[in-house]
């Protein structure tokens, strides 16, 4: 913003940016609860006109989707947003 000679705090202050980050993180934590089995499944299933909502759910979780999504919890926990 500065080279474009805009004045950051003006168009987009440091608390603006944390305050609308703070409310979408609760959409990351969701959004990595779904995809993250899915995306990281040793047999996902495959995308076409048949795809059910419950063969999505019915992913069997890898040990890689398991420590990624802890890792995301454990985040959320550090960061104070769980507890």
């Amino acid at each position: 913003m500065k080279r474009l000679g805009l004045d950051p705090d003006k168009v987009y202050s440091n608390e603006n940016f944390q305050s609308e980050l703070k409310e979408k993180l609760v959409f990351g934590l969701v959004h990595s609860t779904l995809i993250l089995p899915i995306l990281l499944a040793n047999d996902p299933p495959e995308v076409n006109e048949e795809l059910t909502l419950s063969a999505m759910v019915e992913t069997k979780s890898t040990d890689l989707s398991i420590e990624r999504l802890n890792g995301v919890i454990n985040d959320y926990v550090k960061w104070g947003i769980l507890k």
